[in-house]
């Protein structure tokens, strides 16, 4: 199998993807350094950070959302189901599949977002460090690890226990990898980390050049509310000076800004709906007078 020619545009779903995960970064940065210890479990970085969400309803899947972000970026290269012509590093199975069949493939984040996210999350909004767009795209592109296999050859249970190697990240999965013609399955997490640089080297070039301004300007207008009349909109960030008041304060977010979630939850027609977590706002709004 020839291995295909590498995307090398700076494309404007990169281009949008990278600006909202810096916006979304940068705000989570700022709120860490004020709020401290609270950061960790604050609903805010649940819903903006990891996707995970809160009061039962996950933000999986949702722009405002980094680690979904991240996946946009993965998704501007090419390594998406709809171009699999593009995905280097394939299964033994795949080496040749040209149409993809949802029910036996599957295109898979072998590094997978949420660990992406949370690398991330450590190396740069955790520890202070100062980055910018420029070196968010860098990292996701460099260190993206994209593979198609067959959904029977995913290790679970006790087999993938005992073998997967997080620093060889080919070792999650039954089947030998290839790279072209090449075996790499037994690569390390380092050695794909170099066989990026060199393949996407031509955009790299351009990322590690390009202005985001105005980009992240206009990221930020859509991802930030600009005060009460703006609270209602859906998958926005709070205001910085509201998210440090309310940072571990699940109503207070709810009743003020996440009311999107809100109404799924305490909605009985909708798939959301808990009864426990509806009764324990109901209690909380009684006994508050109303937030």
């Amino acid at each position: 199998m020839p291995v295909p020619e590498p995307i090398s545009k700076l494309s404007t779903s990169i281009v949008r993807s990278v600006s909202q995960a810096y916006v979304m970064a940068r705000y989570l940065q700022e709120l860490f350094e004020c709020v401290g210890v609270d950061y960790q479990n604050s609903p805010i970085r649940l819903e903006h950070g990891t996707g995970t969400g809160f009061f039962g309803v996950s933000n999986t899947g949702s722009t405002d959302c980094i680690k979904e972000r991240f996946r946009g970026i993965t998704d501007g290269l090419g390594l998406k189901y709809r171009t699999i012509d593009n995905i280097y590093f394939r299964s033994r199975s795949c080496m040749a599949l040209k149409h993809r069949d949802k029910a036996i493939h599957r295109i898979e984040h072998t590094y997978e977002l949420i660990d992406m996210y949370n690398d991330f999350e450590e190396l740069y909004i955790m520890s202070r460090r100062p980055f910018s767009a420029n070196d968010l795209a860098t990292h996701v592109i460099e260190s993206q690890i994209v593979c198609l296999i067959e959904k029977k050859e995913q290790k679970t249970g006790t087999d993938l226990r005992t073998s997967h190697n997080k620093q060889e990240p080919f070792s999650k999965y039954s089947s030998t990898v290839f790279l072209g013609e090449s075996d790499v399955s037994a690569i390390s997490k380092s050695e794909i980390l170099e066989i990026n640089r060199t393949r996407f080297a031509e955009l790299l070039e351009r990322v590690s050049t390009y202005d985001f301004s105005e980009d992240v300007d206009a990221a930020k207008q859509k991802l930030i509310v600009g005060g009460p009349k703006e609270a209602s909109r859906k998958h926005t960030l709070p205001l910085l000076s509201f998210a440090k008041q309310y940072a571990r304060d699940e109503f207070s977010l709810l009743r003020h800004h996440y009311t999107h979630k809100l109404e799924k939850r305490m909605d009985r027609g909708s798939r959301w709906y808990g009864e426990a977590d509806s009764q324990r706002y109901l209690r909380w709004l009684n006994e508050s007078n109303g937030g």
